[in-house]
């Protein structure tokens, strides 16, 4: 729109042109909105992962131990 109130796009129609400009522009922004959260749960992931094998290779380090000494390893 114009600073009139006209439409830019020619005129000669209803308000539809324009909701479906908005509905069109807001599923756009869903699509990018779903697409960031799709990456953001994907390196969350990577990060858990690398978290979990840290951990596990750190307890295999460590060995189970009997109490009065002895080792496993």
């Amino acid at each position: 729109m114009d600073s009139y109130g006209g439409c830019r796009c020619g005129g000669g129609h209803g308000s539809s042109h324009h909701n479906l400009s908005r509905k069109t522009k807001n599923r756009l922004n869903m699509d990018v909105h779903r697409s960031l959260q799709l990456q953001r749960s994907q390196l969350l992931e990577e990060v858990y992962k690398r978290r979990m094998f840290n951990t596990i290779s750190t307890m295999e380090g460590i060995g189970f131990q009997y109490p009065d000494g002895r080792c496993t390893r």
